[in-house]
């Protein structure tokens, strides 16, 4: 793709251990800005976190702050397996992703990350499915 431009946010989630969230962040490493963490307060005031950048997550160093070596490792999947370590049992982040090639290419994806499991979502599937619905459904006066 040609000049792949991507923005990322996530919504606010808990983590189990504060400091080891922290540290892992620090190593995340970006393909563009560098990683913004976004730090709030729950209603009853229980610190949750989230993060955001304009580019890409190439992966996360390791405690020595080498690298990742792409060729042998899935540096992405390394990423998400260490927010599943991190990221509180009762919830969810939520990577909510746009990029764009120029006007010839669009997406909007959602990668959604709980302790035990990640799921996928594309937005042009999503609405697809939705006009196949529309389309299909029976006219109601």
């Amino acid at each position: 793709m040609a000049n792949y431009q991507v923005t990322l946010k996530t919504n606010y989630f808990h983590v189990k251990d504060e400091d080891l969230f922290l540290d892992f962040m620090s190593r995340v490493i970006v393909d563009g800005d560098d990683m913004e963490l976004l730090m709030s307060s729950d209603k009853d005031g229980e610190p949750q976190y989230g993060f955001a950048t304009h580019g890409l997550v190439v992966g996360v160093s390791d405690v020595y702050g080498e690298t990742v070596d792409e060729d042998t490792v899935d540096a992405y999947g390394e990423f998400i397996t260490g927010l599943q370590e991190l990221v509180e049992s009762t919830d969810a982040i939520i990577i909510l992703e746009i990029g764009n090639s120029k006007l010839s290419d669009i997406y909007a994806t959602a990668t959604i990350v709980t302790e035990n499991d990640t799921d996928y979502v594309d937005l042009q599937d999503i609405a697809s499915d939705r006009a196949i619905d529309l389309l299909c459904s029976p006219f109601v006066s």
